[in-house]
């Protein structure tokens, strides 16, 4: 499912990006002798020399991420026993961006149970 996000350079106070739609299952097209690698959003940002560049991790580069970093959790589904609480739900690396809002897209990307009956 592709995702709609706000972005921002994390240089500036004023430079944003609004409703930037990716899909996580596609990178964007690079030429043979790029030596970027693989990201599925990049955009350069005014005056800047180079691209900026937003990754969503897979499971595996999730792990390999997060290996040495002590106290964080890995992305999961968001379940009764997290109401009220922070939990990840997504793992991305960004190189010289930052998103700061997410818009939910489509009909059933959500699925939501209420444990009150409701």
């Amino acid at each position: 499912a592709n995702l709609c996000l706000n972005v921002r350079n994390p240089l500036s106070d004023y430079e944003t990006r609004e409703k930037v739609v990716l899909n996580p299952s596609e990178f964007v097209e690079q030429d043979e002798s790029s030596r970027e690698n693989p990201h599925h959003f990049s955009l350069k940002w005014d005056g800047s020399k180079k691209a900026s560049t937003m990754t969503i991790l897979d499971a595996k580069a999730i792990k390999t991420a997060l290996k040495k970093k002590k106290g964080v959790s890995s992305p999961k589904n968001y379940g009764a026993d997290d109401s009220g609480n922070w939990s990840p739900i997504l793992a991305a690396e960004c190189r010289g961006i930052e998103p700061f809002a997410f818009f939910p897209m489509g009909n059933n990307d959500f699925v939501i149970t209420s444990t009150g009956g409701k």
